[in-house]
């Protein structure tokens, strides 16, 4: 792919608009799964009459940087509220993701295998999705206060030496 080699990147600045192309496709025998980018932040689901699923994701970036090995820093952009499912799926050379004050929410798989990343700051992300830091490099972590629930498996694997759970879990 084109973004193969990709080291550093800065979103901080982007601006998520509306288009009709989209940036990854997905399907099975069952489900077709499309994700494109929008000023909103949605998902939208159609059941053909044959029982087909169709879904499109927008605006958190699901599997937007999946796989991308080479792929070390990344600034998120800070309008962004969601990091969504496989985002940094198996990036295994990312050290380094800011993510910014607006996003309050973090996907399944977000940071899946992501092994060379030792601390995510996460400063208003109180939602959580089941494996989002599975074997990553996470040394510590401190969930913000108004987090209810660590999912299941969300830091399975991390070599963790700190975790710091508010009250609020």
């Amino acid at each position: 792919p084109l973004t193969g080699g990709i080291t550093y990147l800065d979103l901080t600045d982007a601006v998520l608009t509306g288009d009709e192309v989209a940036y990854a496709a997905l399907h099975d025998d069952n489900n077709y799964n499309f994700f494109y980018v929008s000023p909103t932040n949605k998902r939208e689901k159609t059941t053909r009459a044959d029982g087909i699923d169709f879904s499109w994701y927008r605006n958190d970036l699901t599997y937007a940087f999946s796989s991308m090995t080479n792929l070390k820093v990344v600034k998120m952009p800070k309008t962004l509220t969601t990091i969504g499912a496989f985002a940094f799926f198996e990036c295994e050379n990312l050290e380094m993701v800011v993510i910014p004050e607006s996003v309050d929410s973090i996907g399944p798989y977000a940071f899946y295998h992501c092994r060379k990343i030792t601390h995510v700051t996460t400063p208003n992300a109180t939602k959580y999705g089941d494996f989002c830091f599975f074997e990553a490099g996470i040394t510590s972590m401190s969930f913000p206060q108004g987090t209810k629930i660590i999912p299941y498996q969300a830091m399975t694997g991390c070599p963790l030496t700190s975790v710091t759970v508010p009250s609020s879990v």
